[in-house]
């Protein structure tokens, strides 16, 4: 069994995830995706999830939380 990269968890924010090398698997209340080197996901706000590297090779991602509250969601920059 593969071990999260951390406990599963919500944000009171965006989180951006940028994946750089390698694979992760992203398990949500609602789904479970893998994404590839080059390829990004959005968490939305409060959703429960867990992180795992995926596959036999290391992986390098960018996680990114945004400032932005679900207030401000609809701004656009």
């Amino acid at each position: 069994m593969l071990k999260p990269l951390s406990p599963a968890g919500a944000h009171p924010a965006f989180e951006i995830l940028h994946i750089l090398d390698g694979a992760q698997r992203t398990v949500t209340e609602l789904a479970e995706k893998i994404i590839k080197a080059g390829e990004m996901m959005v968490i939305p706000i409060g959703m429960k999830h867990t992180n795992y590297c995926w596959g036999n090779e290391s992986m390098t991602f960018l996680p990114c939380i945004s400032i932005l509250t679900a207030q401000q969601s609809n701004i656009c920059w």
